[in-house]
């Protein structure tokens, strides 16, 4: 019996994980196949082995696994990976097929412009766009995050630029406050995050501050990706591209 498991990362907020139980729930509905589950890389349960097992337990033969992740990193490279190699040692019969984060896709730019479509970023005044994301060691993650942004400025009336929350560098401070100090008149910041929680207030927090260091700027705080109806769309999409996860 076919089986689909929804991975996560977790989140350090209730509200985060809730929102991805949520977002879960309402694809579950809509994807047929007979057995479905959730699990989480680190903090919250059930942990991804905790629902590999669980839907063993309920007839499953062959598991399909889904990360729940905007960009192509570590996490999906190796840690969700891992997890299902160490399923598979204990399952040795139960076929394992593993599929593709969000990553760079049309679905996304389009987010990024309905985002952008709520606040009038089509004036004539010179602008500046600020994708924030969380940050990641890995360069596969990084090189994706610049190729959106690239795929966001073509043939648009403003710049785009890149920045991090942590572990990467130009910082968002740093950066937001690069672009407050050059002829920028407006600055769109985009939370590149699907949660809106702890990162957005902390993004809401330094656009503020600087906002009173730079009252003849205008700063934007959009909103974040999120589980937006063009990502369950582009869900679907990345379920038809699976592949067998063939441990070395």
């Amino acid at each position: 019996m076919e089986a689909l498991i929804y991975a996560g990362h977790g989140s350090r907020t209730e509200s985060g994980n809730s929102q991805f139980i949520s977002f879960v729930k309402e694809m579950m509905m809509t994807i047929d196949v007979p057995l479905q589950g959730y699990g989480f890389l680190e903090g919250a349960r059930p942990s991804i082995l905790e629902a590999i097992s669980m839907l063993v337990s309920q007839g499953a033969t062959s598991i399909t696994i889904m990360p729940i992740l905007l960009l192509t990193g570590a996490h999906a490279n190796q840690d969700i990976p891992g997890e299902i190699f160490k399923a598979q040692k204990i399952y040795p019969r139960i076929l394992f097929y593993y599929g593709k984060p969000f990553g760079c896709d049309e679905m996304i730019i389009e987010i990024l412009h309905d985002r952008l479509s709520v606040h009038d970023y089509k004036n004539k005044k010179f602008k500046s766009v600020l994708l924030v994301s969380h940050g990641s060691y890995d360069k596969n993650a990084l090189s994706q995050f610049e190729e959106i942004a690239q795929k966001l400025r073509y043939n648009q009336p403003f710049d785009v630029l890149t920045c991090y929350l942590n572990m990467s560098t130009p910082t968002f401070s740093d950066e937001l406050e690069n672009v407050l100090k050059q002829t920028y008149e407006e600055v769109y910041v985009i939370p590149y995050l699907l949660f809106s929680g702890g990162f957005t207030v902390e993004i809401e927090n330094i656009t503020e501050s600087f906002q009173k260091q730079f009252p003849g700027k205008k700063i934007f705080t959009c909103e974040p990706i999120g589980f937006d109806v063009k990502l369950k769309k582009l869900f679907t999409k990345r379920i038809q591209e699976v592949q067998p996860l063939i441990q070395n």
